[in-house]
């Protein structure tokens, strides 16, 4: 799996870092959670901005899709 990510990262321009690996890992690792339940998992090992940063990346690459639970979301 980290091999999709890196391959993925590499194509669009960007690097493989340990914050992309730590919110990729935490999110193929579970069901879909909101961005709170995310930042809440990984607080001790990235910031909440960073956190976002890479969800928003992410998403713009395809390697997520937020799933609308009412009126808030889920990644």
């Amino acid at each position: 799996m980290d091999e999709k990510l890196s391959e993925t990262l590499k194509k669009a321009g960007y690097s493989v870092t340990k914050p992309r690996k730590a919110v990729f890992s935490a999110l193929v690792a579970g069901k879909p959670r909101s961005m709170r339940e995310l930042t809440l998992d990984l607080e001790s090992v990235i910031d909440r901005a960073s956190i976002y940063r890479v969800v928003g990346l992410f998403e713009n690459l395809g390697i997520v899709v937020r799933v609308k639970t009412g009126w808030k979301y889920k990644i």
